[in-house]
């Protein structure tokens, strides 16, 4: 037969003590406290602009080779153009901005 024990509030005594566990202390280390770098929208937007400016400034771009000829047909439109438009400007200021424009994209050859 099996003893009741009057301590144990009704529990079996099988006659083996019980296991007791031992409190273990747990060892902590602090790490120092690093702040996050957060990103704002703007910041991104900024960044991924300059790059691309960038990548755009480092390409030159092809110039196409013409003649004298050609070039000068090419200013000639490129100014008649320039004064259809809004711009109250005189006839030499056109040709003159036009001839900057053609510069930029034609080469004599």
């Amino acid at each position: 037969m099996t003893k009741t024990d009057k301590k144990t509030t009704g529990k079996i005594n099988s006659g083996k003590k019980a296991a007791t566990k031992k409190p273990v202390a747990k060892k902590t280390t602090q790490k120092p406290a690093v702040k996050k770098k957060t990103k704002l929208a703007t910041d991104t937007k900024k960044s991924t602009t300059k790059k691309t400016a960038k990548k755009i400034a480092a390409k030159p771009a092809k110039k196409f080779i013409v003649s004298h000829e050609q070039r000068f047909h090419m200013v000639s439109e490129a100014a008649y153009f320039r004064s259809l438009s809004f711009q109250a400007a005189s006839p030499v200021e056109n040709w003159f901005e036009a001839e900057k424009g053609i510069a930029l994209i034609c080469e004599i050859h």
